[in-house]
């Protein structure tokens, strides 16, 4: 992975992006719809040249998807971007409440724990 993620609460993570990014999903598009959104702002970003990106994360319910869900689709689509050819370095995900952080960065931890078995596998 050429860059790395983060999990902030609000608008901690500001400070330094190069971009503030909303992802608003159309409510029929479920979790494509997720994927998609985040992956239009990557690449806009990357495309101009952008090396850190702050994503407000949505709140629960978005487009009829859990927080655990969107947060495992946000993360993921967030790790390919920055496992391709990018000029971003860095993704910071702004979660509201702590609720959120922690669900956040339990879903981040567990991906990271399943990489580091698959590798030893």
């Amino acid at each position: 992975m050429s860059g790395r993620i983060r999990i902030c609460e609000d608008d901690a993570a500001l400070p330094g992006a190069s971009e503030a990014v909303e992802l608003v999903s159309d409510a029929s598009g479920g979790e494509e719809g997720i994927r998609s959104a985040l992956d239009a702002r990557l690449e806009a970003v990357r495309a101009a040249g952008g090396r850190k990106v702050a994503v407000r994360a949505p709140s629960a319910g978005v487009a009829g998807v859990s927080l655990q869900r969107c947060a495992e689709i946000l993360l993921g689509e967030a790790r390919r971007h920055l496992s391709g050819a990018t000029s971003i370095e860095e993704v910071r995900f702004l979660v509201r409440g702590e609720p959120a952080l922690r669900l956040y960065e339990s879903v981040d931890d567990a991906t990271r724990i399943a990489a580091q078995a698959q590798r030893r596998t």
